[in-house]
């Protein structure tokens, strides 16, 4: 039973997944340098039934006294983790009990039990049917130093409402961040405008939005896809207590082909020319070829997609292929979208067009070099693609064989990331020797 209670900086990426949504994060921020406060997380090995295993709890007091010993008088927050908490299409954020300033042993053990329990509570069992999910939740308990803010606050990288990418949004509130969540308190709003992160709010504030705007882009850039980020200031410091997707801005459910990509933000997409290419509704599986070779195509890192499904169908994101354009040339958006009109067509008169602010240099530091990666690695496939087409269809046949003759699933699996998956990809690098099978 060793994995039971591990630190944010002992918890590997492999017991990641154990330590539920906000556990795993808080420990990757952590171990990235983000300003986290120490804190460690109890995994559900850690628990017999409703009662923690007292192994365990032998493991957090040791945690608690290594704690208190750097920090004197520290309080502690004890706050859930659930495995399926903080997801893409779901938040449980204040479904599930919190227990603040908690101070000895015995208040910190009745809180983990507080907050374990409530996994089973009424409004989590609500929640839980709306979204789908089974109502009983596996739970992690994050135990973790408290910050006592003078300042509390969320940003969204992402306006949750309108899905656009020109500012992040923000509020915040003197004191702890549950009069927030509740909203107890009245909110001071603030927002920072891209690409370099101008401040417009309170003047109070304006001295941390800099280095706020800089972590929020950083982690919003590192997990690719904008983020829900909890924060506070105490003593001065500005501090981050949590990151999330922000559910509102999701392309949808891939397990149900609910997928629509025009949900993610405020842009224009468009099915010109790729509906007279594909004119049907793209099977599941077919869209999941397409998503694999775009992903592979895409100059930009990052959840910055060219191209989507909207309700099965194909579509390309103008918005940000003009984007692009406008920020490398200095051009405006109709002068920009004229450089591409023969593929994807104008704009109807009096039509705006929903850009993403890229600064040139980002365009340059970070796409121009992908872009003439991309140039090159083509111009090499389009010289090698006779030799590809002709021993495509002996590969073929040795591919269904090996398929054939497969008999679990891990075998398939195997075949698809050692065999398939990268042939699919060698006939946009041509890096590689052609078909090996």
């Amino acid at each position: 039973m060793a994995n039971m209670v591990k630190s944010f900086r002992e918890l590997t990426p492999e017991l990641q997944p154990l330590a539920g949504g906000k556990g795993g994060m808080l420990a990757r921020m952590h171990q990235a340098g983000y300003p986290v406060p120490e804190g460690f997380v109890v995994l559900p090995p850690a628990f017999q039934g409703e009662e923690l295993n007292p192994e365990a709890w032998h493991q957090i007091q040791g945690y608690l006294n290594d704690m208190r010993k750097k920090h004197k008088g520290s309080l502690f927050a004890v706050r859930s983790s659930a495995l399926s908490e903080d997801s893409d299409q779901a938040s449980f954020a204040g479904e599930f009990e919190t227990v603040l300033n908690a101070k000895t042993d015995e208040e910190i053990q009745e809180a983990i039990h507080t907050v374990f329990r409530s996994r089973e509570s009424e409004r989590v069992r609500a929640y839980s049917s709306v979204q789908g999910m089974e109502q009983s939740h596996e739970i992690a308990v994050v135990v973790q130093l408290m910050v006592q803010s003078e300042i509390s606050g969320v940003l969204f990288t992402a306006d949750p409402i309108t899905g656009s990418f020109v500012s992040m949004i923000g509020n915040y509130v003197h004191g702890l961040g549950e009069q927030l969540v509740s909203g107890e308190a009245n909110a001071y709003d603030f927002k920072l405008t891209r690409p370099k992160g101008k401040y417009e709010g309170p003047a109070e504030f304006e001295k941390y939005a800099t280095k706020l705007y800089q972590y929020a882009a950083k982690l919003e850039k590192e997990l690719g896809k904008p983020q829900d980020i909890e924060w506070a200031v105490a003593d001065g410091k500005l501090y981050l207590l949590q990151s999330r997707p922000i559910t509102t801005l999701s392309a949808g459910n891939l397990d149900t082909y609910e997928i629509n990509y025009s949900l993610m933000g405020d842009e224009l997409w468009t099915n010109t020319n790729v509906a007279e290419a594909i004119p049907d509704v793209y099977p599941p599986f077919s869209w999941s070829i397409a998503r694999l070779l775009d992903d592979a195509m895409n100059f930009i890192p990052g959840y910055y997609v060219f191209s989507g499904n909207i309700c099965g169908r194909p579509y390309m994101n103008i918005s940000r292929r003009v984007s692009v354009i406008t920020s490398l040339l200095g051009k405006n958006a109709k002068g920009a979208l004229r450089l591409i009109s023969d593929l994807y067509g104008e704009l109807p008169e009096g039509m705006g067009m929903p850009l993403h602010p890229f600064s040139r240099l980002e365009v340059i530091k970070v796409m121009f070099p992908r872009i003439m990666r991309m140039v090159k690695s083509s111009l090499k496939a389009s010289k090698n693609l006779s030799r590809f087409l002709k021993c495509t269809p002996n590969w073929c046949i040795g591919i269904r064989e090996r398929i054939e003759k497969a008999k679990t699933k891990e075998e398939l699996l195997s075949l698809w990331k050692e065999k398939l998956q990268p042939y699919f990809l060698e006939g946009l690098t041509a890096d590689k020797e052609w078909c090996r099978f």
